[in-house]
């Protein structure tokens, strides 16, 4: 959904501003003074948490403990002074900018005390689901640029894997570096051999990057298509892959609509739902990744509370058959 968190996670958003207002470049949206500095600091945080949060092996690492721990009280404390009302002027009338910000919250605290009481594990997913939820209002917004952390500042003996590394780049913003990576893995499936969900999970990534955030059919069938070149595929991974491939060959052959947002959006989910019933559920796949981004520019630009309604009933249609994802749905 139109996430909050995206304000957040975007070291960049605001460069250094603690002054009364300031312009986001792209969309022209004055952002409050206080908002602004409150979230430099939270970057400045987030910049530092987030490689640990990312990698299992660091996160768990004894001599990164005390590091840790002081990372993960900071943010806490910078997250619960974080304004809802602010976010609601920035995003638009949207309930899930209050409910987002709220779990953010709590996720803070219970990842704290988690992590004080030795339940590291549980600590860091509840801090990946957190704050890996910027996704969803990256993909859906356009405020704050697509730069900010950067894990040049890690030692070359810094233990982050691809699919976490590509989670990592997600969650800031870094979409062509993520791109970068999940494209090695599908050149190179027989890495997680034996690993059909794996495989999965990275072309759902990939896709996910590719229909909301570059739009780019194009490039997204040429990786599905290298990727079904592989002759060790489990059946049930070339199938969903072979059917995601012929719906982003189907958009690439599509002709500019003149529809409006939620029009070209009910098309759709009326396409998914035909592809559904003469196949498997995840046929539909990414005519639901695209429906999504309409919807919430729909959404966005919607006065009325019946259409409103209607489009929060499409969201969820499309949000059920793409909740796998989790954090990056």
């Amino acid at each position: 959904m139109r996430n909050i968190i995206l304000v957040l996670a975007g070291a960049g958003l605001i460069a250094a501003c603690t002054s009364a207002t300031k312009t986001d470049e792209k969309t022209g949206v004055a952002i409050p003074g206080d908002w602004a500095g409150n979230m430099q600091r939270m970057s400045k945080v987030l910049d530092q948490l987030m490689p640990y949060v990312f990698s299992r092996n660091e996160f768990h690492a004894s001599s990164n403990q005390d590091k840790v721990g002081r990372l993960i009280d900071q943010f806490s404390k910078n997250v619960h002074v974080v304004e809802t009302h602010v976010g609601e002027k920035l995003l638009g009338d949207d309930p899930m900018v209050k409910y987002n910000l709220d779990h953010l919250k709590d996720s803070a605290s219970q990842a704290q005390e988690a992590f004080r009481d030795g339940h590291v594990e549980y600590a860091r997913n509840v801090l990946a689901s957190s704050v890996g939820t910027c996704f969803n209002c990256h993909t859906t917004t356009q405020l704050g640029p697509e730069t900010g952390f950067s894990t040049a500042q890690l030692s070359a003996n810094f233990r982050l894997y691809p699919t976490e590394k590509a989670d990592f780049y997600v969650a800031t913003r870094q979409y062509d570096e993520a791109i970068e990576v999940l494209e090695s893995v599908l050149k190179n499936p027989t890495q997680f051999e034996g690993q059909p969900h794996e495989q999965v999970a990275a072309i759902k990534k990939y896709l996910s990057i590719m229909v909301r955030v570059k739009s780019d059919p194009v490039r997204a069938a040429r990786a599905l298509d290298a990727f079904l070149t592989n002759g060790k595929l489990p059946y049930f991974v070339a199938v969903d892959t072979e059917g995601w491939l012929k719906s982003l060959e189907a958009w690439r052959r599509e002709k500019p609509s003149r529809l409006s947002a939620l029009s070209q959006a009910q098309a759709l989910l009326a396409r998914a739902r035909k592809l559904q019933s003469a196949g498997t559920y995840q046929a539909g796949y990414v005519e639901n990744l695209r429906a999504t981004r309409l919807l919430h520019d729909a959404l966005k630009a919607t006065k009325t509370n019946s259409e409103k309604a209607q489009i929060y009933s499409l969201l969820g249609e499309s949000y059920n058959v793409v909740a796998d994802l989790g954090v990056w749905g």
